[in-house]
């Protein structure tokens, strides 16, 4: 079925539940990745204790979490335009868990605290916004739609 003129009306309030995946499942997969890395014994003694590392690393990490998961809303926006009907269900809950791993992975390798200005700005959001647009088209053609 092709897109339709109020599909950005459709995503934003006929189907809230196809929103849930899209912005939470990126931040269940930060907040696992953090407490698993403090649970392992990794962090900062300036910073506080294992609880204050976990804290400041759970909002700092939702943040960024939450960014990519706006960036998938907006990746499916720019599909929907395109002809393309945005994923849901299940395919949508794997895309938006998955979603920031590569993104950290990419920041293990180019950590955005050894750049600044424009650069660390690039490194922090490029990722995001690549990696956002790259798994919507992956899931989108490996769910068909």
């Amino acid at each position: 079925m092709p897109a339709g003129p109020h599909l950005l009306t459709d995503i934003m309030f006929g189907a809230p539940l196809a929103l849930l995946p899209t912005l939470l499942g990126p931040v269940v997969t930060a907040v696992v990745v953090v407490t698993a890395s403090v649970a392992m014994g990794k962090h900062d003694p300036l910073v506080g204790g294992p609880f204050m590392n976990w804290l400041i690393a759970v909002l700092l990490f939702g943040v960024l979490a939450l960014v990519l998961g706006a960036s998938m809303l907006g990746a499916d926006v720019l599909f929907a335009a395109l002809g393309r009907r945005p994923i849901t269900g299940m395919c949508a809950w794997i895309a938006g868990l998955l979603a920031p791993l590569p993104v950290a992975v990419f920041w293990a390798a180019v950590p955005p605290r050894t750049h600044q200005g424009f650069m660390f700005g690039v490194i922090l959001v490029a990722p995001l916004l690549l990696v956002a647009g790259l798994v919507r088209l992956v899931a989108m053609v490996t769910c068909g739609r």
